[in-house]
């Protein structure tokens, strides 16, 4: 399973603030800090996440959960 959440601006901007402040730069740091940018227990239900990706554009931040 896997799953998109994008952010357009301006609230990307506040996510990729958020990700400057807490390093979540690799995919280690964002699972284990996920809840800070991504309401995950919402968007997920308790399904564990496995991998996470994101890409930045003109548009805003993507993230691709599995």
């Amino acid at each position: 399973m896997s799953i998109v959440i994008g952010y357009r601006k301006p609230y990307s901007n506040i996510i990729v603030a958020i990700m400057k402040k807490y390093s979540l730069y690799t995919e280690t740091e964002l699972i284990k800090n996920i809840e800070l940018i991504i309401p995950v227990s919402k968007v997920l239900k308790g399904k564990k996440i496995s991998y996470i990706t994101y890409s930045e554009n003109t548009d805003g931040i993507f993230f691709n959960l599995g």
